[in-house]
């Protein structure tokens, strides 16, 4: 049982992968994720047969081409793909499947890091994150709170509770980052989809996951960025995508939890 439960958990990631990779396409495109209803090539356009669109397994098939026009399909695909299964698997081990509620929270928290990977990935190509996907995913999270054993062993009322609340904390915290940021250095320094998206995570995690996920968003776009401006290919003023190392921090907080260094536990983790 415990193999199939994985097995399941992995093709499940690899569906909502393939489900990423239309939210990545489309919405940049002022697309939206059910117009048209069914795939099609970038380059052709022509409709794509269920049997051709079998995450990561049909672009092995069809070695990289679209069947049509013969045109190169993105690696990014498969990419993407294979990364959600593999979040999957490790939701499914860290949730495990004991009982109805370890399930739920485990699809709950699929689902989550599958629209996070999404942002990230916009984000990072257009320095964007859509609305559709950062407020969306707020509401889903503060909808979920009931299921979210990562708001603690409390009642459906307080996890609710403490869900809206932690949207408020970590939404209204990186609102004053970005209004103090504009000010100090008369241009941007948080986007307005970055903020949304903390009030997601926050939804999420719950008030109490701000100072980790501030300490570690903020560390990975250090670890990102310092390389570029050594290098010079970065400059001081110049913008970088912060919406994926949010998401990373998120995704590292729901992983770890508990085994978060002890400076990352102020002031209470769950």
């Amino acid at each position: 049982m415990t193999a199939i439960y994985y097995l399941f958990a992995a093709v499940m990631g690899a569906i909502l992968g393939s489900f990423a990779n239309v939210l990545i396409w489309r919405l940049p495109r002022g697309g939206l994720p059910w117009e048209p209803a069914h795939s099609y090539c970038p380059k052709c356009h022509a409709p794509i047969a269920f049997y051709d669109n079998i995450p990561i397994v049909s672009f092995l098939l069809l070695k990289g081409l679209c069947r049509h026009c013969r045109a190169a399909i993105s690696r990014r695909y498969p990419f993407i793909e294979a990364a959600a299964a593999c979040l999957a698997l490790i939701t499914a081990w860290k949730f495990g499947f004991n009982d109805f509620q370890s399930m739920v929270a485990a699809g709950g928290f699929l689902i989550f890091q599958t629209i996070i990977l999404s942002v990230a990935m916009i984000d990072f190509k257009t320095y964007t994150i859509p609305d559709i996907l950062s407020l969306g995913l707020t509401a889903a999270m503060i909808l979920f709170a009931p299921f979210n054993l990562m708001l603690g062993p409390s009642t459906w009322a307080l996890r609710i509770r403490h869900s809206i609340l932690g949207a408020a904390v970590l939404g209204g915290l990186y609102y004053i980052f970005a209004f103090l940021g504009e000010k100090i250095y008369k241009q941007e320094a948080i986007g307005g989809g970055d903020v949304k998206l903390a009030a997601a995570i926050g939804a999420a995690f719950g008030w109490r996951s701000f100072f980790p996920i501030v300490i570690l968003s903020s560390s990975l776009g250090v670890i990102y960025a310092l390389p570029l401006l050594i290098k010079k290919r970065l400059g001081r003023k110049d913008p970088i995508p912060y919406g994926p190392f949010l998401g990373a921090a998120a995704v590292i907080y729901l992983w770890l939890g508990a085994r978060l260094p002890l400076f990352l536990k102020f002031p209470i983790s769950p």
